[in-house]
């Protein structure tokens, strides 16, 4: 079966929006709008796409956020429109973004990093095995497979002051890009980065940021991770990869859009 859209795409996307508490007759629609933000299927997508879908979510969290701050209920969109800060509550804008943080955090990065976790593990037969004999536990596992997919691959900065970085002079005020993808497979301080190993212990991975704009999803995919492997170790005996995956289009993101497996 086709893991990607069996399994992936729905626990991630259904947990979130339950946070959320994004009606489930919505949960379809909002995955469809997610996948294009940030990637295609097919390499012939025009970019307004994109836009187009993001702009789709931002409106429908706008519309959610005024109406929980009018009738609030027991939801992460509720919590985010009625809080104050000295005294004022944040613009319905601000709120609106907030809440699509958390859903490229619990959704996209998490979806693609399972998909790509899974071929991983059929890929390299003895590290299942490894995890399965128990000789690595599923939070290890779990911070190899963010670091081995490493789902959004770049992120820009600002630099705040002047500075020097191997060779390059960085001016206060410039732009520069930062490679998570680069930095997670350099071999000054990963052992041998091009090896997946769900037993790694020192794993100081950059997959999901650093500092103030560490990821604020950070926590909800880690668990949403956890749950599919410790599932799956559980469960499953033997997995293998059928066919080759097909790797989504996109200059950020990272990962494949299908992926089928026999699961025994």
């Amino acid at each position: 079966f086709d893991f990607a859209s069996e399994v992936a795409e729905k626990v991630p996307i259904s947990i979130t929006c339950s946070l959320l508490g994004i009606p489930a007759s919505d949960v379809p629609w909002l995955l469809s709008c997610s996948k294009r933000a940030l990637s295609s299927e097919t390499p012939s997508t025009e970019w307004i796409d994109a836009l187009e879908a993001r702009n789709e979510i931002l409106i429908y969290l706008g519309d959610l956020a005024r109406l929980r701050r009018q009738d609030p209920g027991r939801d992460v969109v509720s919590a985010i429109a009625t809080e104050t800060i000295d005294g004022e509550h944040l613009p319905l804008d601000d709120v609106a973004l907030n809440c699509y943080s958390l859903i490229l955090g619990g959704d996209e990065s998490t979806r693609v990093s399972i998909i790509g976790g899974l071929h991983a593990l059929g890929t390299f037969p003895d590290q299942w095995c490894l995890l399965k004999d128990g000789g690595a536990t599923v939070s290890t596992a779990v911070e190899e497979v963010l670091r081995w997919v490493t789902p959004a691959m770049h992120f820009a900065r600002t630099a705040s002051t002047d500075l020097r970085i191997g060779d390059a002079q960085v001016g206060a005020g410039e732009i520069v890009t930062l490679w998570n993808i680069s930095a997670n497979n350099d071999d000054t301080v990963f052992s041998n980065p091009r090896r997946f190993d769900v037993a790694r212990a020192d794993n100081p991975h950059l997959a999901l940021g650093y500092g103030p704009h560490y990821c604020l999803g950070a926590f909800l995919g880690r668990m949403e991770l956890n749950a599919v492997l410790d599932s799956l170790v559980r469960r499953v005996a033997t997995l293998q990869v059928l066919e080759a995956p097909q790797r989504i289009h996109s200059n950020f993101l990272f990962g494949y859009s299908a992926l089928r497996l026999r699961l025994d």
